[in-house]
């Protein structure tokens, strides 16, 4: 295969990935060079959850959770800041957690929120 065509093909392949994909492939590209700016690690979670904005009930899948945010799948488009409330299922469980969080980001795929420091009791 020629180099040229090998580029071509790539460069068609990225076009028509998602802005979430592009972050993961670049992720993957940059190897040992990407230093994380996570700082609490992340675990897949393909779980159904409800999320309140602005006393308006969506549904949404977690991606993936951490102890400080969770990345959830939706179709909706919330903005950047917006407050909201999720309600994310325990495991095994007929309770969940309520967990107000702030959007940070926002794609084609989801929202990444950052959630807020609860106040000890």
């Amino acid at each position: 295969m020629k180099e040229s065509s090998a580029i071509d093909r790539l460069i068609d392949l990225i076009r028509k990935m998602t802005a979430h994909e592009h972050d993961i492939l670049l992720n993957r590209l940059k190897g040992n060079h990407y230093k994380e700016k996570r700082v609490k690690p992340r675990k897949a979670n393909p779980v159904l959850l409800d999320y309140t904005v602005r006393n308006r009930v969506f549904q949404g899948f977690i991606h993936d959770i951490s102890v400080g945010g969770v990345f959830i799948g939706t179709g909706e488009s919330i903005p950047v800041g917006q407050e909201i409330l999720a309600i994310i299922p325990l495991p095994n469980s007929p309770k969940a957690i309520r967990v107000r969080g702030d959007v940070v980001r926002n794609t084609p795929n989801g929202i990444g929120v950052k959630f807020k420091r609860q106040p000890k009791a």
